[in-house]
């Protein structure tokens, strides 16, 4: 990641850096969603323990990286890169592995 400071004009390759980082999350997490909302896991205790460890864990890594991008010009389309905000990742981390769904 380049280092990100509001008001300074980011090159063409840090600039596509942090698209490429954006695109990685989405496309990942869209992934992650479709391949594990199938899966399911009976035991209540482990389904919680398991999303609450992925919340933890994604949740917080990429509020970190909004936070560095914020104040950040690096697209004229920011809405195809900001697909989601950090309470919408936890809500689709919590419809995974529900037997009922």
């Amino acid at each position: 990641m380049p280092a990100l400071q509001p008001g300074v004009k980011l090159k063409d390759k840090e600039r596509q850096v942090i698209k490429d980082k954006f695109k990685g999350f989405n496309d990942g997490l869209e992934e992650l969603c479709k391949i594990q909302k199938v899966w399911a896991i009976p035991d209540k205790e482990q389904r919680y323990a398991i999303r609450h460890a992925q919340k933890k864990l994604i949740s917080d890594a990429y509020s970190h990286f909004l936070h560095r991008c914020a104040n950040i010009s690096f697209t004229k389309n920011p809405e195809k890169y900001y697909k989601y905000t950090p309470e919408e990742v936890e809500i689709m981390i919590d419809k995974l592995f529900d037997t009922s769904a």
